[in-house]
């Protein structure tokens, strides 16, 4: 009995350590951003999934659900900002920070997962 209670907090421990890892990690600058992001091709993950490119002429294409979409992306201070052209959030900016999990790994206060491809 003590092995298999033993067993079952060793598993749950891992699974919270698990849960939690992705959590750390570098929020960036506007600097990092435009080094590590900007002109690099990206894919994602989230709420949707796709490919991503911001220019650094300050546009972006995008894919999600297979469709082909554009838009706009701006730095406030060390966040990025971007406008959709999409017919349901066109011309609404959202602002959101980027952190480095890992080199090439990395993901947004919007909750995407984000990859250099």
């Amino acid at each position: 009995m003590k092995t298999i209670t033993r067993t079952i907090l060793i598993g749950l421990l891992l699974a919270l350590f698990a849960v939690q890892a992705p959590a750390a990690g570098t929020k960036m600058t506007a600097t990092e951003i435009t080094k590590e992001i900007v002109g690099k091709k990206l894919g994602y993950s989230g709420a949707f999934s796709g490919n991503l490119l911001y220019a650094r002429n300050g546009k972006f294409n995008y894919t999600a659900k297979g469709k082909a979409f554009k838009g706009t992306w701006r730095f406030k201070r060390n966040r990025m900002c971007t406008i959709l052209n999409n017919k349901f959030r066109k011309g609404i900016e959202s602002c959101f920070d980027w952190v480095r999990v890992k080199p090439g790994r990395y993901r947004t206060s919007l909750g995407y997962k984000v990859w250099r491809r």
